[in-house]
């Protein structure tokens, strides 16, 4: 886990550096998370983002959100949300394994 207080470290290191999964909070110095989230999704289209906000009603989230985020989670979370954004990330990603083999054992077949 990284922890990073600027929307710019965070560019950077999705630049640079392969992430399974990310949370992102909305209210970062320098760069909104919606324009963060837009960034990360020009970069690598397919990680997973779960945004964190404490407006989920406003604007910026519903731009947000018409850019597909894994999840979205309400300020103030508690363990226990953190852990469904990641069983939801796990689930996602076992059922793409899953298909991937079974095309994969189609392949081998043919």
């Amino acid at each position: 886990m990284i922890a990073l207080e600027a929307a710019s470290e965070g560019l950077e290191l999705v630049k640079q550096a392969d992430f399974e999964l990310i949370f992102l909070d909305f209210k970062m110095p320098g760069m909104d998370g919606a324009e963060l989230f837009h960034q990360i999704r020009t970069i690598k289209p397919n990680l997973s983002v779960t945004i964190i906000t404490g407006n989920p009603d406003s604007d910026i989230m519903a731009r947000a959100l018409a850019q597909g985020p894994l999840g979205v989670m309400s300020k103030l979370f508690h363990e226990s949300d953190i852990i469904a954004a990641v069983n939801s990330f796990l689930r996602i990603t076992s059922q793409q394994f899953q298909q991937f083999f079974t095309l994969i054992t189609a392949v081998r077949t043919v």
